[in-house]
């Protein structure tokens, strides 16, 4: 069969190279200039930064031999430290089991290693989908970019894209796709702002990673993740995620200084742990970037993918099993799966 797939993330990438397994053929169509989605990884003078997924944890044995195979070709290494949290306003060890993983030497170096054989269009935004029917029965999907470059002549559509995109996508077609875009789940994802900190002050090694509160959910201190270099005269680097609902309230206009309220929280919690008592951290470099679509709404969701065979069209992505990456992984094998039947 002859499959189009829309996002190179780790579901559309996961997908495309499975079916390719099976002897598809398999054509991706990627919107931004790079690999990736929320594994992506952005290339600053002075560091290159993982923005999105900071790590991924692997349960399922599927995906944990996934990992085990990108953990064989060094795209992915274990993430070994013990993370912080806050609890009544202060920073304490909380110790826990969890086998925490890192794409090497970049965070988008799992979707490099699983994209090397795939046929992937970059710079390309499909805007309308459209399924065409022959009078023999049979359906072809027919896609139409921004430039109103036509693809056509697809057996399947798979949309890996972010659900609220695949949504608008499905109700904008002229084919009548409400029965697919009704199953969706509505309003998935909630947003998150990420800022980056090139930071000079020395910090003890064992803080790594932070659980946060109601202001900053997660803390990467992204110069001790395994294979990461500094590329600028600095000590630290920092990715800070601010929580969702703060996020949500502050959205992507807002006038707010986040690398500053971002240094102002680090060093709230960091006193006890400078190698130089009461210096404070200091910024010398910031980048700050807003995931419309980030956290899952609800990481209790163990929703399937949509598939429907008389429409020759699924629905793939993190917001399946859970979440996350291997949510992500496991939606394109669930796929793959059922396409080999």
């Amino acid at each position: 069969m002859k499959i189009a797939i829309i996002g190179a993330g780790i579901a559309g990438t996961s997908a495309a190279s499975l079916l390719i397994d099976q002897g598809h053929s398999v054509d991706i169509f990627e919107k931004s200039r790079g690999l990736g989605g929320r594994l992506t990884t952005k290339r600053l003078d002075w560091a290159h930064i993982d923005t999105g997924a900071q790590y991924f944890t692997a349960r399922d044995p599927r995906f944990i031999q996934q990992v085990e195979q990108w953990q064989t070709a060094k795209a992915a290494e274990l993430w070994e430290f013990e993370p912080f949290s806050i609890q009544n306003n202060k920073l304490v060890r909380s110790s826990d089991n969890t086998k925490r993983y890192v794409g090497t030497p970049r965070m988008n170096s799992i979707i490099h290693d699983v994209a090397k054989n795939l046929d992937i269009t970059l710079s390309t935004r499909i805007s309308q989908v459209n399924l065409e029917h022959f009078q023999s029965g049979q359906v072809k999907w027919r896609l139409i970019d921004e430039a109103n470059k036509e693809y056509h002549g697809y057996d399947w559509l798979i949309s890996s894209a972010p659900i609220e995109q695949t949504q608008h996508l499905l109700d904008a077609s002229p084919s009548n796709l409400t029965t697919v875009s009704q199953q969706l789940p509505r309003n998935a994802h909630l947003p998150c702002w990420a800022i980056a900190l090139a930071t000079k002050g020395k910090i003890h090694d064992e803080i790594q990673g932070i659980f946060g509160d109601e202001t900053i959910s997660w803390v990467s201190r992204q110069s001790t993740k395994p294979q990461r270099t500094l590329l600028g005269d600095y000590h630290d680097c920092w990715l800070v995620h601010f929580s969702s609902q703060w996020s949500a309230q502050h959205h992507k206009d807002t006038s707010q200084n986040l690398p500053q309220i971002a240094l102002n929280w680090l060093n709230t919690y960091l006193l006890p742990f400078r190698e130089n008592a009461g210096q404070a951290l200091k910024c010398e470099y910031s980048y700050q970037h807003f995931w419309l679509y980030a956290k899952l709404r609800d990481e209790r969701s163990a929703l399937a993918p949509i598939i429907e065979p008389d429409l020759n069209i699924a629905i793939i992505g993190d917001w399946c099993f859970s979440g996350r990456v291997e949510g992500s992984y496991l939606s394109a094998a669930h796929l793959a799966d059922f396409l080999s039947k």
